[in-house]
């Protein structure tokens, strides 16, 4: 036993400050939650003449139930179990190490717990999960995700866990809404405005989770009200004017997700998901590096607090990466809808496009084309001649916009070439959509 961690104290147990250095509301909320029960509880002792009701006893109370709570094993999904000396196993994450949060290095557990038979006439065994040495601390993985480990056990475990999640909000001003914004902003939303908070303001609150797609790392609601942000009318939003007329008046038209939009406002909505998700990290009072910076030098709590904050920061920053990537393929499938639209009906094997000419567009853009007076020697002389190896060529768009220069390859399928500028530098993987042909 004396080589036995010391067991940290459930986060209820902790003080007012160390509490905010969470930096997470939803766990703070848990938190308050679990000393109400122990509080009511109290209560209930103090009432029935079991103990005189004091500060002091409430306090006892809450480390009897704190100890109860981090001994506990799982027998079933919703069954706990105390029992003698298996329950001192505690979990390998019994002190917050810097690999944890410079190197994300994963504590092995150094044994195995099973349940073996049911729950009335079953037994619990202990495995050695490898050769073990002299001395060497017994601990077991505890299977849960970081919220749950931090309530339970006061601990931020050093490994993720499948079912690690984190809330995030997406508010709005009811004020600068028109009346179908805030009908379907309030579709996604899970629960009315709690008391205390501006009644004009409107959020949804929803989890992001790791995942490889945008459905698998972002729930639903939170995709719709960026959908709703990000639509400039309502047509627009419902995926056209078709789809609107199709549908009755006050009937629920669902969570769509990306479905039915153009393909400009698909990337006006993860972009304003992408906002939201910025706006989630930039609402801690800490940045990851200010934690990097503070957490060796932290103790006890504190360091405990700094590491679950950090994986909280770390979620959302994955998760953002998670809609770059969809952002990206969008690109990339944009472009090879372009690409298809210039070849022949005998290679796509679909009819050609109706031509836009004279309507005021152009065939591969949505904006008005400029007419000879308004371009007014702004910039040379466009052609539709297609951009070739050694065409001379401008560039209309980004950090490079307005210089010109010799392409170096012809462009691929997917619409990118070499261009070496005239003041010396080769760009490699420049989009035709934003050059132009120079006479």
């Amino acid at each position: 036993l004396a080589s036995l961690a010391p067991r940290p104290a459930a986060p209820f147990l902790w003080s007012m400050q160390q509490v905010i250095e969470l930096q997470y509301i939803p766990v703070k909320r848990a938190i308050r939650d679990q000393l109400q029960e122990v509080r009511a509880f109290h209560c209930q002792v103090a009432t029935a003449g079991l103990c005189e009701g004091s500060d002091e006893d409430l306090l006892s109370i809450g480390c009897l139930v704190a100890s109860a709570a981090a001994g506990g094993i799982r027998i079933q999904p919703d069954a706990w179990a105390t029992m003698p000396l298996i329950d001192l196993v505690g979990p390998p994450e019994m002190a917050v190490t810097d690999e944890m949060v410079f190197g994300h290095l994963a504590r092995e557990p150094s044994c195995l717990l099973e349940v073996e038979g049911d729950l009335e006439d079953g037994s619990v065994v202990l495995f050695a999960a490898r050769d073990l040495s002299p001395g060497e601390v017994l601990t077991r993985d505890l299977g849960l995700p970081a919220d749950e480990t931090l309530l339970r056990y006061g601990l931020c475990p050093s490994r993720g866990h499948p079912g690690d999640s984190c809330v995030v909000w997406a508010g709005v001003d009811r004020d600068n809404m028109e009346g179908w914004r805030i009908v379907e902003f309030k579709r996604a939303m899970k629960r009315e405005v709690e008391a205390g908070v501006d009644a004009n303001k409107l959020f949804v609150e929803a989890r992001i989770r790791p995942g490889k797609t945008l459905a698998e790392a972002v729930d639903k609601t939170l995709v719709h009200a960026a959908r709703v942000l990000s639509c400039k009318t309502e047509d627009a939003f419902y995926g056209g004017k078709e789809w609107a007329r199709n549908e009755k008046p006050g009937e629920s038209k669902g969570l769509r997700g990306l479905k039915g939009l153009s393909t400009e406002y698909r990337r006006n909505t993860l972009t304003a998901l992408s906002d939201v998700l910025k706006g989630a990290v930039a609402a801690f009072e800490t940045s990851i590096v200010e934690d990097q910076q503070i957490f060796p030098r932290a103790q006890r709590h504190h360091r405990v607090a700094i590491a679950y904050r950090l994986g909280k920061k770390r979620l959302i920053n994955e998760v953002e990466g998670v809609v770059s990537d969809t952002q990206d393929r969008e690109m990339q499938n944009r472009r090879s809808i372009q690409v298809l639209k210039g070849l022949p009906a005998a290679v796509t094997g679909k009819p050609t496009p109706k031509s836009t000419k004279g309507e005021g567009f152009d065939s591969g853009s949505s904006r008005p084309s400029l007419s000879a007076e308004e371009a007014g020697g702004r910039r040379p002389r466009e052609t539709r001649k297609e951009i070739a190896q050694g065409s001379r060529v401008q560039v209309l768009a980004g950090v490079h916009a307005g210089k010109q220069g010799h392409a170096v390859t012809r462009p691929s399928a997917l619409g990118f070439f070499e261009l070496r500028l005239d003041d010396g530098p080769i760009l490699s993987n420049v989009a035709t959509e934003i050059c132009t042909v120079v006479v």
